[in-house]
């Protein structure tokens, strides 16, 4: 397993991890025996069980000490110590995690033009799909690593991409890093949530801080 990046900032910290390793590599990494069973008894993928393996590895990386992982009924992931809240998030072949003082978000989704056989699914009529580099495969990936990532920092059941989640105008360009807005639709609020992304060849990325 190799550390792509880490981001450390003002009551915030994000990670990257490439996952190369095998299985028995990667469970010499964790180095705990019961975690290791835990990944065997909770999942039937192999797959399954490296990332939520990878995951468990990637935070001791971040943070030294043991830090439980446990979960809400949403299925929204928290720290069992409180000490920080947690936003998880893996794709074919990485994992991301963003830890903050505030409750976050984060959404990792590698590159692969199927994205475009489900674009009905999340992309409203009123909203544009910018291309980078030539190539709109990245805005689509763009919309919808930035609701995804909104969604979970609401925590709400219920929430439908279409219905409830728009990305507003863009005001630039896309390029490798920026932000972007999203206003939900499902509270009398209506807020509007500022996404960083990050785009890569290989991936994009969203994620935020809810101040």
């Amino acid at each position: 397993m190799g550390l792509m990046a880490l981001h450390q900032g003002a009551g915030a910290v994000m990670a990257f991890w490439r996952m190369t390793e095998d299985w028995e590599t990667l469970c010499d990494t964790v180095d705990n025996p019961e975690l290791v069973e835990e990944a065997i008894r909770r999942f039937v993928s192999q797959e399954r069980r490296m990332e939520w393996l990878a995951v468990r590895a990637l935070l001791n990386v971040m943070r030294t000490g043991k830090h439980e992982i446990a979960y809400y009924p949403s299925g929204r992931p928290y720290l069992t110590d409180g000490s920080f809240e947690i936003s998880i998030s893996h794709t074919k072949g990485f994992v991301a995690i963003l830890l903050g003082d505030v409750p976050v978000g984060i959404d990792i989704e590698y590159y692969s033009h199927r994205v475009h056989r489900v674009k009905s699914r999340f992309v409203r009529p009123d909203e544009e799909v910018l291309s980078y580099r030539g190539d709109d495969t990245f805005g689509l990936l763009l919309i919808w690593t930035a609701k995804e990532a909104v969604y979970k920092v609401m925590n709400r059941e219920g929430v439908d991409f279409l219905e409830h989640l728009q990305v507003l105008p863009f005001e630039e360009p896309l390029a490798e890093n920026g932000t972007i807005r999203v206003q939900e639709h499902l509270t009398s609020q209506h807020r509007v949530f500022e996404v960083f992304y990050s785009i890569d060849c290989e991936f994009v990325t969203s994620w935020l801080y809810d101040k």
